[in-house]
């Protein structure tokens, strides 16, 4: 019977493998530049620059219990320069080289997910029934991509702004800190040669959850619209132009900086 029981789950994790090795290939294809490589843009607010230069330039992995895929380094392909420029003035680059990856941008990684966290009964329970479904859900999240060695996450943009956050179209990465095999937070080396090599112009308000941010200057003043749901730039070459910053900076640090102004 032991095993009877455990069936629908083994066949579950044997749809979430081939999830995995399909999410993997995307990613490579849609991300990939012409060197080969795959850069990300993290934006920190100012006051971290100084800890982020001291730390010999590593990204900190956060732990805060409500991020959307647990703890990791958040970033967004360099492909959407701006998409969450909300979050800080202080504009990182670096690269990731992912060999597992996840893809919960479409629902059929969504919905496997939460088919795997109605197996973990005791956790689910915390996550639905009590008061502790911020730990619950920080624990689910963290043990799923354990369990699966995920190295990064590509989910849609939970947190919005009109003018710079497509919620159709953006996707925002959740970078894996390892440490002895699991899911951890902590300073890391998972965004390889991160530089920062950005300063962004605008200015933000956000909800008193940070659900919604409203630009100061906003994308009349920038030349940038939303239609339906999907965002349309007409800034060209802003993603390559920071490429070319971050790599100019990462041969001289003496190099300037990239101010982002529309």
């Amino acid at each position: 019977m032991a095993v009877r029981d455990r069936d629908p789950l083994r066949k579950i994790e044997e749809n979430i493998e081939e999830h995995v090795t399909s999410s993997t290939v995307s990613l490579h294809a849609d991300y990939r530049q012409a060197d080969g490589r795959i850069y990300v843009i993290k934006y920190l607010p100012a006051k971290r620059l100084g800890s982020f230069l001291a730390s010999g330039k590593r990204l900190y992995a956060s732990d805060v219990p409500g991020f959307t895929w647990g703890d990791g380094i958040y970033a967004a392909p360099l492909s959407s320069p701006l998409t969450t420029m909300m979050f800080g003035r202080i504009g990182v680059v670096g690269r990731i080289e992912p060999r597992r990856v996840y893809d919960a941008t479409r629902s059929t990684g969504r919905d496997l997910y939460q088919t795997w966290i109605r197996f973990q009964w005791q956790w689910y329970n915390l996550l639905t029934t009590t008061i502790h479904s911020n730990l619950a859900n920080r624990y689910l999240r963290n043990a799923f991509r354990t369990r699966f060695r995920l190295d990064c996450v590509v989910f849609r943009p939970d947190q919005f702004c009109p003018g710079y956050v497509g919620p159709n179209s953006d996707a925002w990465f959740a970078v894996t800190h390892w440490t002895d095999g699991r899911v951890a937070a902590g300073l890391s080396t998972s965004v390889i040669d991160a530089e920062w090599c950005v300063v962004g112009c605008e200015e933000f308000f956000g909800d008193q959850k940070n659900l919604v941010f409203d630009a100061v200057l906003g994308p009349a003043f920038r030349g940038a619209r939303l239609s339906r749901g999907q965002l349309q730039t007409v800034t060209p070459g802003l993603s390559n132009a920071i490429l070319d910053r971050y790599r100019r900076r990462r041969t001289d640090p003496a190099e300037s900086v990239l101010v982002v102004t529309f």
